[in-house]
This record gives structure tokens, sequence and C-alpha cells, in this order.
């Protein structure tokens, strides 16, 4: 057996490692999978979790206003009155003529226009002179006046557009609300009181007073 030196080592005769060679479909194929069945999951937890509902918003509608309605006119059905203060009998003072009109309630007639303008509703008046008798009823007069029926203890208001007061007194059954102009212009070229004259007995349920008071809110002088 020939002797190793040490400066003539045995050749080496280990055959050189090869270097494995990767297999590039396979790992393409492997790389499809996993993005097939990532996809896959995705799908399935898309289509198991609930999905939030969309609420939708209501649409909040502006308020319409209420739009006040018109106060009710309460004389639209009355009938009117014009027409003038005259005398036409020899007992009563010379005429003073005053032109004027008013409004008063369907169910009232005019009782005469001698002395001034009566209307009532008391249906067992037949004329001006017959005495007020009916609970609840009203008679209305409207003429030349004197100083002697100015309301005592009045209350300031108008009557035709004129500065006047307002006063009521009572005998036995029967009230009177009296709506006094000291001074009224008339044709024959002077001034005299004025008054519009409301009488009427008391009725429980019955506003008459309210009907008074509404006859001079109409009440107009016709200059």
């Amino acid at each position: 057996m020939p002797e190793v030196s040490p400066s003539n080592p045995p050749p080496n005769t280990t055959p050189p490692l090869q270097t494995p060679k990767r297999n590039w479909k396979k790992i393409l194929l492997f790389l499809l999978i996993g993005l097939f069945l990532i996809s896959l999951v995705g799908v399935g937890l898309y289509l198991l979790v609930p999905k939030p509902t969309e609420e939708s918003t209501p649409t909040t509608q502006p308020q319409k206003q209420a739009t006040p309605s018109a106060p009710k006119d309460e004389t639209a059905d009355w009938k009117t009155f014009t027409g003038k203060t005259r005398e036409s009998d020899p007992a009563f003072t010379p005429t003073k003529t005053i032109r004027f009109s008013f409004r008063y309630p369907a169910d009232f007639r005019l009782l005469g226009d001698v002395g001034g303008i009566i209307v009532s509703n008391d249906p067992t008046r037949k004329n001006g002179f017959d005495p007020l008798v009916t609970p609840g009823s009203l008679s209305v007069f409207a003429r030349t006046s004197t100083d002697a029926e100015k309301p005592s203890s009045p209350t300031e208001t108008s009557l035709g557009g004129r500065k006047a007061i307002r006063g009521t007194k009572s005998s036995g059954k029967i009230v009177t609300a009296t709506y006094y102009v000291s001074s009224v212009a008339t044709e024959e070229g002077d001034s005299v009181p004025f008054a519009l004259l409301c009488q009427y007995i008391l009725k429980e349920g019955v506003d008459t007073a309210e009907t008074c008071d509404l006859m001079a809110l109409t009440f107009k002088f016709l200059d």
C-alpha cells in the first residue's frame, strides 16, 4: 500500500452537491389554490354576515302654519237701514235732519220713523208707541236727543266715527243703553245732540247688550 505523503493528498472522490430545481408549475398551482380558497372564504363571510339595514331618514315636511281664519261677521245677514231723522207730526219739535245708516238683525221689524227710527224684535209691539213687554226682546231708537238723555257715569266710546259716551240705566224691568254724541251737524245748518238708544228686558241666556254693541258698531253718519 503506497504511502500518502502530506504533500500529495488523495484525490477527492465525493460527488459535487446538485442544487434541486424548483418546480414552478407546482408553486403556481399552490398559489392559485390559495387565492381561490381566500376568495371563497371572503365570499362566504360576505353572504353570511348580516348587513346593516339602511334606515330611510324621514323627510321632514315643513309644517304649515295655520292661517288664522277671518273673524266671523255676525252682522253678515242683517238688514240695513239708510235714511234720516224727520218729524211729520206738529206735536214733535221742528225738523232736524241728520242722515245715517245702521244694520239690525234679520228678525227685527221697522216700526216707524216719526221722531226717529225704531226697530224691534218684540212681537207684541205694533208701532213705536207700544211698550216693550217681552223678556229678551230689544227695541232700538236712532234720533236727535237732548242734554237730559246724556248718560251719567258713562264710558267713552264712538258712534259713526264721532266721539261718544255710553251709559245704562234701569227703569223697572227695562234697561236702556244710550250711545250719546253731544253735537252732530244737521242739514238745516245747526248742531244738535244725537243718540242711539237700546231698550231691552233681561232674559237668562240672551245677550241683548252684545246685540246693542254690534248695532252701534255698524252705525254711520252720512254727511
